[in-house]
């Protein structure tokens, strides 16, 4: 009796460290996409990138970096950029008198700050975001959307609200 129970504990446990270890694997071998917009700053003559990385099914992360690289998985840290650490959708950004302002998400701050141009990363509320997203509103305060497929969306809702759907558009997927 003890023999069978020593099998069935080993073999449980087995089951366990394998489907940690192919979680782990999974994570990192996953087919990635990323989205990139490139910001220049000509006074700093410096480029920056907003960068998001979809894998797996469904999970994604963001950055604002000096470079494009991103990898998709949770035990990737980049201490060189700007890392949203809450699994936002989007945010607005602005590059206005040479610095780069951020509007929504909640972003770590680089352990190794290289860049020339200031990051100001502004906190405001899911009602205040929802608020920027109708009707363009964002763009009253020249602001732009990132990543910028979130907009069809944006319309989308709009076209809801005024009892009609926007022409052409499929319903996004949540």
């Amino acid at each position: 009796m003890k023999t069978l129970q020593y099998i069935l504990i080993s073999a449980f446990a087995l089951v366990i460290l394998g489907g940690i270890v192919f979680l782990l694997q999974f994570d990192e071998g996953i087919q990635q996409e990323q989205v990139i917009v490139e910001l220049i700053n000509n006074r700093n003559n410096e480029k920056i990138y907003l960068i998001k990385t979809y894998w797996g099914l469904g999970d994604s992360r963001m950055a604002i970096g000096l470079d494009r690289e991103l990898e998709g998985g949770v035990s990737n840290h980049y201490p060189d950029k700007f890392e949203e650490i809450t699994a936002s959708e989007y945010f607005y950004y602005k590059l206005s008198n040479d610095t780069l302002h951020i509007y929504g998400g909640i972003f770590r701050s680089p352990k190794e700050n290289n860049f020339h141009t200031p990051v100001i990363i502004h906190k405001i509320s899911n009602p205040e975001s929802i608020h920027l997203s109708r009707n363009k509103k964002y763009k009253e305060k020249e602001l732009s959307v990132f990543p910028p497929s979130v907009i069809d969306r944006f319309e989308y809702v709009d076209g809801l609200e005024r009892g009609k759907s926007t022409p052409n558009k499929t319903q996004p997927q949540s």
